[in-house]
């Protein structure tokens, strides 16, 4: 599912545009959800538990009286790697804009065939970064990169998602979840954690060292199994140089 945000102070603005994209989907043959925020506030409420909720935010330099472009550097600084795409009516703002490194920055009202394009790259990228959904404990739905996942473990009915930036609280069973996650990076290495090879930093003995510095539980019963996976997944040269292979 690609996730879109649209932060517009105008009703109207946001009904059009999420029409584009839900037609662009259509046409790419793309699952999207689509939310409209009316201001920056409500956006980052939503935001708080998972900076990464959404692929593609599209956003005004200036929403209401609040600053956009201050709006998206705090979330780059937060870790946000969605895409940008900038609607605005003042393109004298657009220098200033990029240092927030967005995807686009298109004039109000934006041609379709020029909106389309940023929908068709953003589809293509969002299709080579395998994506999960998983329903938050406050009834959201959390969208998550698999790249930016380190691991994730359960605890009594919760899933506790662990990223760069902390652990984010999510509902469902470990096996759902593991079924949706791209093999052979991800390793069940117990029947309480997945883990992300890609961000081990070395195996001891029955667990994996997280480049954050957690411990990651193997299971004794997998302990030469898990030692297999991680070398196997290792063959790279970039990823032979780590500590302990």
């Amino acid at each position: 599912m690609l996730r879109i945000a649209i932060c517009d102070d105008t009703e109207h603005h946001s009904e059009q545009l999420m029409k584009h994209f839900r037609a662009f989907a259509a046409e790419l043959s793309v699952s999207v959800e689509v939310e409209c925020f009316a201001s920056l506030a409500q956006l980052g409420r939503t935001l708080e538990s998972n900076v990464n909720a959404f692929r593609l935010l599209v956003l005004d330099t200036t929403v209401g009286e609040a600053d956009g472009i201050g709006f998206a550097r705090a979330l780059r600084a937060g870790g946000c790697n969605s895409e940008i795409l900038y609607l605005t009516g003042d393109v004298d703002k657009a220098l200033e804009a990029y240092s927030t490194f967005p995807i686009s920055f298109l004039p109000k009202p934006p041609a379709r065939g020029e909106l389309k394009n940023v929908f068709s790259f953003v589809a293509r990228r969002y299709e080579q970064k395998p994506t999960i959904i998983l329903s938050g404990g406050d009834g959201r739905r959390n969208g998550f990169v698999a790249d930016d996942i380190i691991y994730i473990e359960v605890f009594r009915a919760e899933l506790e998602v662990h990223c760069q930036k902390g652990g984010v609280t999510c509902l469902g069973a470990l096996n759902d979840v593991y079924e949706k996650l791209p093999k052979p990076q991800f390793y069940r290495s117990h029947r309480s954690f997945i883990v992300n090879l890609l961000k081990v930093r070395r195996m001891e003995k029955y667990r994996f060292v997280m480049e954050n510095g957690d411990f990651v539980t193997i299971a004794k019963n997998r302990y030469a199994e898990a030692k297999k996976a991680w070398l196997d997944f290792c063959g790279t040269s970039e990823l032979s140089t780590r500590e302990g292979i």
